[in-house]
C-alpha cells in the first residue's frame, strides 16, 4: 500500500463510510486493517445511533486520531455493559463540581453498581 487509508478488501458499513467522510485522520493510517475492525466500528456506530448519540459523538470521531480513540473506547464500555444487562440512564451526567461523566447505568437486580 502506498498510501495510508482502507486497505484492498476491507469493506465499511454506511455509519463508518459516514465518519470518515471529513474525518481528520483518515488519509493517516490503515483504519479499519482489517474487517473485523470494519465490523466493531460499525456494531458501535449503530448502538451510539441506537443510544440518540451519534451526533454528539461525531466531531470527536472525525477529529484528531486521539479524539476518534477516546470516543470509541467510551462506546466499547457503553456497548459492553449494556449487551451485559446494565441500562444506561444518562448519557454525559453532571457531577461533583459540574464535572461531565460518560454516562451513568442501572444495574442488574440485585446488583450494587457502587458502594453504598
Amino acid at each position: 500500500m502506498d498510501k495510508p487509508g482502507v486497505p484492498t478488501g476491507v469493506r465499511v458499513g454506511s455509519l463508518t463510510s459516514y465518519v470518515m467522510d471529513g474525518a481528520a485522520w483518515r488519509d493517516t493510517n490503515a483504519y479499519p486493517s482489517a474487517q473485523e475492525w470494519a465490523h466493531e466500528a460499525e456494531r458501535l456506530l449503530n448502538f451510539a445511533a441506537s443510544q440518540d448519540q451519534l451526533r454528539r459523538f461525531l466531531p470527536n470521531l472525525r477529529g484528531r486520531w486521539t479524539q476518534f480513540e477516546s470516543a470509541q473506547a467510551e462506546l466499547r464500555v457503553a456497548f459492553f455493559l449494556h449487551r451485559n444487562g446494565f441500562r444506561i440512564v444518562q448519557w454525559e451526567p453532571v457531577g461533583a463540581g459540574g464535572c461531565k461523566g460518560e454516562f451513568s447505568i442501572e444495574g442488574l437486580p440485585g446488583c450494587r453498581c457502587l458502594p453504598r
